[in-house]
């Protein structure tokens, strides 16, 4: 009997042919329906159909793939597994057949119930969007309100005039216990583009409106968009700045002093007396400027005990001042990293954000940036030489986008502080450049009279201009504005002729 009853489902319908012979034979075990709609992002996609039995219904069927005849499915288009059972113990059989379009969809799905049924009715998919992104709507309503008549050939009742699955459904229920639906899960599930899955349990006798949408982005064509966006603007902006850059040469041309005749002096040659009978001597054409970050082009002390020594008492550090000024010392020596001195010192935290937190409030100069590119405009290579703490020296540079000064050099990565000459020789090694060609811009006297020693032009960069009279043998400046000072005409004394 079973087997005529599946021989003529399987020419009916895909889920009567999976399910319906469950339904009729094993009356009160668990069977478990499961239909998946995957879309592609072309509208394209596959339909599966899954038929799962517990063990109970197992034991009382010899042999599952004796009885499923699906030779029709195939032939209809259907890829059809043999049965295989898991670790539980539970025996599973999936169909699968796939369609080119959303109409193909509808067509598919009419199959496992059969169009005449009506279980799966107005499902559409909805595509909108541009290259960046497409969202996806699916809709469609599952309709199982028919019971267990949908797993019924109305042929085969007719034609045996039996009940629809062959036995009374009160006598049924009242042998076991609880109402014959519940022995029969059905869930459909829709995977969109995007990797959303969602999914729907339909109660037997039950219908079920199916609303899935997702948003699928294209980051590549996302990305190539922004970096077009980001070329645009550079490209305005590196237009704007040339503009601006022609009007400043206009009008520093416009306000250029006329040229003065050169002296009797200098015109001199090389190696000849003077005027008080010394020889002249020979001019040096500045090459390089070297600045000291601290104190010069940021606005942060060389001296821990203004910022180091303060963050970490602040820190709940356990070394003495003294202590932290020493393990300070040692780390701009090279001889501590980062992550060693705040152990050092007894601060406890993550040392990179240690780092960022500390060096978080460091500003650079007023008038620095204009400074830097007055330089580069006029030709000039700037360096730097700190004495510092290598994470902490680059870290600051790069939070302020001045990795275009080249060389930048920390006394932790040379092994020695200024003003030891061996500093400035590291220098002279690194850009080839003269010391006679070379202005340090330093806030440290020390540092300068080094610099000075070895024949470099020196310029003291000081917090405020000292007392008449307390110069320090360097030329003195307290802004980045003073390297640009030009000197005014002094005006003629009131009764004077002009010859």
């Amino acid at each position: 009997m079973a087997w005529v009853v599946a021989r003529t489902l399987s020419k009916r319908s895909l889920v009567i042919a999976l399910v319906g012979i469950l339904v009729f034979v094993l009356a009160g075990c668990q069977v478990d329906l499961e239909v998946d709609i995957d879309v592609d992002e072309d509208g394209s996609g596959t339909v599966t159909a899954l038929g799962e039995i517990d063990p109970e219904a197992r034991s009382r069927i010899p042999g599952l793939s004796e009885v499923l005849v699906t030779a029709d499915l195939e032939r209809a288009g259907w890829e059809v597994t043999q049965p295989t059972v898991d670790a539980e113990g539970n025996e599973r059989v999936e169909a699968k057949k796939g369609f080119a379009n959303p109409t193909e969809m509808q067509a598919v799905l009419d199959e496992l119930f059969g169009a005449e049924a009506g279980v799966f009715t107005d499902f559409d998919l909805i595509r909108d969007g541009n290259a960046t992104s497409q969202s996806f709507d699916l809709v469609g309503r599952v309709d199982t309100s028919a019971g267990l008549a949908l797993f019924a050939d109305p042929e085969l009742v007719a034609l045996l005039e039996i009940e629809p699955i062959g036995v009374d459904l009160d006598e049924l229920e009242a042998d076991l216990g609880v109402p014959v639906q519940d022995t029969v899960s059905f869930t459909v599930s829709v995977s969109l583009p995007g990797g959303s899955t969602q999914t729907y349990e339909v109660p037997l006798g039950d219908s079920v409106d199916v609303v899935a949408s997702t948003t699928d982005e294209n980051r590549i064509a996302q990305l190539l968009g922004w970096v077009r966006t980001a070329l645009l603007v550079l490209f305005f902006v590196a237009l704007a700045l040339a503009g601006l850059n022609y009007l400043l040469d206009r009008r520093y041309a416009k306000n250029e002093p006329a040229p003065r005749p050169q002296s009797v002096s200098d015109r001199v040659p090389a190696g000849s007396a003077g005027v008080a009978g010394q020889p002249a001597a020979p001019r040096s054409r500045m090459q390089l400027v070297v600045l000291d970050a601290h104190d010069v082009l940021f606005r942060a002390s060389s001296d821990p005990a203004e910022l180091v020594v303060p963050f970490v008492r602040a820190k709940g550090g356990t070394a003495t001042d003294q202590e932290i000024v020493e393990y300070h010392r040692q780390a701009t020596l090279g001889r501590l990293r980062a992550p060693l001195f705040w152990e050092s010192v007894g601060v406890e935290g993550d040392p990179s954000e240690l780092d960022a937190e500390l060096l978080s409030g460091v500003r650079m100069q007023a008038g620095a940036k204009e400074f830097l590119r007055e330089m580069h405009r006029r030709g000039v290579p700037v360096a730097v030489i700190s004495n510092d703490i290598a994470e902490w020296s680059y870290r600051v540079r790069d939070l302020h986008g001045m990795t275009g000064v080249a060389p930048w050099i920390v006394s932790a990565e040379i092994g020695v502080r200024k003003p030891d000459p061996a500093a400035f020789e590291a220098l002279r090694r690194m850009t080839g450049v003269p010391y006679h060609s070379m202005l340090i811009v330093d806030a440290q006297i020390p540092s300068l009279d080094a610099a000075k020693s070895l024949g470099m032009m020196t310029s003291w960069f000081a917090r405020q201009r000292p007392a008449e009279g307390a110069e320090p043998g360097h030329p003195v400046i307290t802004k980045f504005g003073d390297f640009f000072r030009r000197r005014r005409q002094q005006p003629e004394p009131a009764g004077r002729k002009r010859r």
